[in-house]
């Protein structure tokens, strides 16, 4: 994979350690949306597939803070 990749894993990785992982999280959708127009059919279906997995790990994130507080 080329660095210019929005959908990079290493990126990925890397905002994760960061700390603030809402603020990646938005950076990393917003930079997806910024290629939206050079993108062809095949990295478009890759990148909704990419929103979705963010999705769900943000709910499973979500999921384990509320986990925490009732405990």
């Amino acid at each position: 994979m080329n660095q210019n990749d929005p959908l990079s894993v290493k990126k990925w990785k890397k905002g994760k350690k960061m700390g603030n992982k809402t603020k990646t999280k938005n950076g990393k959708i917003g930079s997806l949306e910024n290629n939206f127009f050079n993108l062809d059919l095949s990295a478009f279906e890759k990148k909704l597939d990419f929103l979705k997995i963010l999705k769900m790990r943000h709910s499973i994130n979500k999921n384990k803070e509320q986990r925490r507080h009732y405990k």
